[in-house]
């Protein structure tokens, strides 16, 4: 192969060219050599570039789909915002399951006009400036990609205002024209409007439920966070009519309850060195099947970890069979720089520095409380027994 290319590309040869080559052409570039060797050796046809760089538009797009892929996403993006900016109420509206509109309203610090355009910006944020301030983060969000996300899949605009301004500002950003800023009435805090979800993208709409089922998830979404925020008054509606409100509380604990009212939650809690443990739980008798009434939490994050599932479920012992799960509420206050947030396109995922710790310390301090729970339960039975 070699011998053949440089046969043809040295230009003192061509009186040498061995009479079965007369009928081909004199080569001129890289190419023309790699046509020859195809001809004479039957290597592989050169081919047009097949790796192109994707349009701006299009990473976007694709960028969007990892961190917002239904309505209950968006809002999970918009009230976390909310509470990284110090807010003690929010308000989200709902139209036709978001769809429509998802309408996030907070009484949080605002944010001045040079700050709110470039809060649409991808990897814009002030919640960080080095790789290192990741082993020190204590906000929900980091990564400065949800509004960009959501701007690239539905219509986006931002009214806000600071304490320090007489007049607040509204940000409306534009994939396909420049945006517009404009002069607001609004009040101190932030103010966000989602309209036509996915109307870009259609065919994200063909993997969505029903609206029924998207309104249920932005419930379940909103739960979550107040279990995480006791000082947090939260508000939901959904087509003008309100259907959730948690009211601002001073514990944890009136939190779970609010949440649960018919359990009889039992409460276990560990402050040991580097991790503490604040748990209510319901008796194994209410256990369920299916893990959605277990509501885990590190460092105030809604988390998904089916090791901190396992642990939990072991806690209540063999008495807890195959396929149940109990019901209740964990939070886990740990360490930032022992825990990697940072391992999932919506933050729903994390990763310890010491796993088994945290797993055995959170079984040997829940599985006596639970054991003493199920022997009061079982020596209640019983009197009631002897009483009949």
């Amino acid at each position: 192969h070699n011998s053949i290319i440089a046969l043809f590309s040295d230009q003192r040869r061509e009186n040498f060219v061995h009479p079965r080559f007369f009928s081909l052409v004199k080569p001129r570039s890289p190419r023309d050599n790699a046509l020859l060797a195809h001809s004479l050796l039957g290597t592989p046809r050169p081919m047009e570039a097949a790796i192109r760089l994707l349009s701006p538009a299009t990473v976007e797009r694709i960028a969007a789909g990892e961190a917002i892929d239904r309505p209950a996403s968006v809002v999970k993006e918009l009230v976390e915002n909310a509470l990284d900016a110090g807010a003690s109420r929010v308000e989200v509206e709902l139209q036709n399951a978001g769809l429509s509109l998802i309408r996030v309203r907070d009484d949080g610090r605002g944010m001045h006009p040079a700050d709110l355009q470039m809060a649409t910006l991808r990897h814009a944020t002030s919640k960080l400036q080095s790789f290192e301030d990741l082993e020190r983060l204590r906000t929900l969000g980091f990564r400065g990609e949800a509004l960009a996300s959501i701007a690239a899949v539905a219509t986006l605009g931002i009214e806000s205002k600071t304490r320090d301004v007489e007049e607040g500002r509204r940000w409306e950003p534009r994939s396909d024209r420049p945006g517009t800023l404009s002069a607001s009435g609004c009040p101190v805090g932030t103010c966000v409007e989602v309209h036509d979800l996915f109307g870009q993208t259609p065919a994200r709409l063909k993997f969505l439920r029903s609206h029924l089922r998207e309104a249920a998830l932005v419930r379940e979404v909103c739960q979550r966070i107040a279990l995480a925020n006791p000082s947090l008054h939260l508000v939901l509606r959904h087509n003008g009519r309100r259907v959730q409100e948690h009211l601002r509380v001073e514990s944890f604990e009136m939190r779970a309850r609010s949440i649960f009212p018919e359990e009889e939650l039992v409460h276990a809690r560990d402050e040991g060195p580097g991790l503490c443990i604040d748990a209510y739980l319901a008796p194994l008798a209410r256990s369920r099947t299916t893990a959605r009434g277990l509501f885990l939490f590190v460092n105030g994050r809604p988390v998904q970890d089916r090791a901190l599932l396992r642990s939990v479920c072991l806690a209540y012992g063999d008495a807890l069979g195959g396929g149940r799960y109990p019901l209740g509420v964990v939070h886990l206050e740990i360490d930032p720089a022992a825990v990697d947030v940072n391992v999932h396109p919506q933050k729903a995922e994390i990763r310890f520095r010491d796993p088994r710790e945290v797993n055995e310390r959170l079984m040997r301090t829940l599985a006596p409380v639970l054991r003493q729970s199920s022997e009061r339960t079982r020596a209640t039975a019983a009197k009631a027994e002897d009483a009949d």
